[in-house]
């Protein structure tokens, strides 16, 4: 029986560094390096437009609604409807004609 473990032993030791080697990918250190920092670069690209894209989203809608509020409020003002003209009393004098 320890001749049978010995040798399980022994092939599993020789098995292990093949299979390291066989999962590795054999490439230059220095292009390792270079693809590493590549994505480094990617990933930072990538996260700072979505925060720039974020800051306009967050910054600029709430300007562009209280710029169309005024706009909205001063037209309202200066070229009010007919309802409130009328009830303010502009069409009190307004001519009519009338068939006879």
């Amino acid at each position: 029986k320890k001749k049978d473990e010995e040798e399980s032993d022994a092939s599993a030791s020789e098995s292990e560094p093949e299979a390291k080697k066989k999962a590795e990918v054999q490439v230059w250190e220095w292009l390792d390096d270079l693809m590493t920092g590549f994505a480094e670069i990617y990933k930072v690209t990538i996260s700072s437009g979505q925060s720039c894209g974020d800051c306009v989203r967050k910054t600029a809608y709430p300007m562009k609604e209280t710029m169309l509020d005024t706009i909205d409020s001063v037209n309202g003002y200066l070229n009010p409807n007919a309802d409130k003209r009328t009830a303010h009393g502009d069409f009190a004098n307004v001519p009519t004609f009338v068939h006879e």
